[in-house]
């Protein structure tokens, strides 16, 4: 088998913008200094996205969440870098870890605050090169130019090397896109499975947050192979979609993920056809992820207006460019869209854009013609209401989590079979064919497949 140069290219949103600011982050220092460059530049905007994103949650009624979040600070890779943020822009570190975990409830629930992680990915054969793409959405307007003052390329360097590269928000020490030189990359996308006290209760027994699982396998591994088996086992906190792809022909893979195992890992092989969401793909050389099982026929229009313009085009003629192009289309490139990343393991080459596409204002609000003493009354009177329900509701979520924890514990001591709780495994193998189901693991309570890798 011929090696190939892997190209990836992390859209997470396609334009013609700006490049964010590059820093180093040096894992020589302490833990809780790496990011004092970032926070020195940003201080004040992080200190406010915190406060807001905090703002988000209590407001939704999960202040349990936040202690949660802060408690998992004891066992969680980076977690001193988090303290190092709170510390360094003011605030409780509980809220420096909420907001930096907060994908455990934002990939389970729609909250007033939003981060770019629904996307579009796509791997992709060229005549010469294997491409990957991926284009990020932040879904709420007022938070979309906020976001993109906060973008950042980060080096992440180690004895005075860059050991590996991402994009990320300042403030956030997570991953969700980066490479390793000359070895893999992978990006995460949201996948709307679970629900908020089982993510709540997972990272409460140990469970990893995907940007966390992503940053420390781009740390510690050094192989494509490596990367997807560590993927496809590490305990999470939430569902996700991880897209990943080395430096050799074939090595290309969408791995969805439930808490404790794969659900579907498709790979895919020139020459091998299949169809997808009804529309063709005449030699398979490209899978099409969105925030949706690749398995299953959606009604997200993204994933077929993509594998039509990608027929159009041809494995022949695609190039880097000329993905780019695609992405830059109107039914890709919207609004929303935040940053752009593209990057190549094998060639070691990474860019980033800040996407300049102006955000379409809300439409107006109508007013209100009720500014009376009556109006006043119904407003205090649900206020009341409100703080009443409220501190019920805290006490009630706190002893359906505990309840929650105590189960998944004896899950994961053997105690009780979670099999029954866990997704059924599919996967799709390099060749097409179908592994075996998921096995039983003599004492552990859980499921567990192997990965095609």
């Amino acid at each position: 088998m011929r090696a190939i140069t892997v190209l990836l290219a992390t859209v997470v949103a396609l334009s013609t913008g700006a490049s964010p600011p590059l820093y180093n982050v040096d894992l020589d220092l302490q833990e809780g200094e790496r990011w004092n460059q970032v926070c020195g530049a940003f201080k004040e905007k992080i200190k406010a996205w915190y406060l807001e994103v905090e703002g988000a949650i209590k407001s939704d009624g999960f202040d349990f969440y936040l202690t949660d979040a802060e408690a998992a600070l004891n066992t969680l890779p980076y977690s001193g870098e988090i303290r190092g943020l709170a510390e360094c822009t003011g605030v409780d570190p509980k809220t420096a870890a909420g907001v930096n975990f907060v994908y455990t409830l934002l990939a389970a629930k729609s909250l007033g605050t939003t981060l770019p992680w629904e996307g579009i990915g796509t791997i992709a054969n060229g005549p010469t090169h294997l491409f990957q793409s991926l284009n990020y959405y932040a879904s709420k307007y007022e938070q979309v130019a906020s976001l993109r003052e906060l973008v950042i390329e980060v080096r992440f360097m180690k004895s005075g090397s860059v050991l590996y590269r991402g994009t990320t928000i300042a403030g956030l020490v997570i991953l969700w896109a980066g490479q390793r030189p000359d070895s893999f990359g992978v990006q995460g996308t949201a996948r709307r499975m679970g629900s908020v006290f089982s993510n709540i209760a997972e990272l409460g027994i140990g469970g990893v947050p995907p940007g966390i699982a992503l940053r420390q396998v781009l740390e510690t591994k050094t192989t494509f192979s490596e990367a997807v088996s560590e993927l496809s086992t590490v305990d999470l906190a939430a569902n996700v979609y991880f897209i990943i792809s080395g430096s050799e022909q074939g090595q290309g893979i969408v791995v969805a993920r439930n808490y404790t195992q794969p659900v579907e890992a498709v790979t895919y092989a020139v020459g091998v056809p299949v169809v997808i969401d009804g529309v063709e793909n005449p030699s398979s050389w490209y899978i099409v992820e969105t925030n949706y099982e690749l398995s299953d026929p959606t009604s997200d229009p993204r994933r077929g207006q993509m594998v039509q313009a990608l027929n159009d085009v041809g494995t022949a003629q695609l190039t880097f460019n000329k993905l780019q192009t695609i992405l830059q289309s109107a039914n890709f490139l919207t609004a929303s869209s935040v940053f752009t990343v593209t990057m190549s393991p094998g060639q070691n080459a990474y860019h980033c854009e800040v996407s300049d596409i102006l955000p379409n204002p809300p439409p107006p609000s109508s007013s209100s013609s009720g500014q009376g003493t009556t109006f006043i009354i119904i407003l205090v009177c649900g206020l009341v209401v409100a703080v009443i329900v409220y501190f019920v509701s805290q006490k009630d979520h706190r002893e359906k989590l505990m309840r929650i924890k105590e189960r998944l514990r004896k899950e994961r001591a053997g105690t009780m079979d979670r099999s029954s709780a866990v997704e059924a495994t599919t996967y799709s193998t390099f060749d097409g064919e179908k592994d075996a189901a998921p096995v039983q693991e003599e004492g552990k309570g859980r499921a567990t497949s192997p990965v095609p890798v």
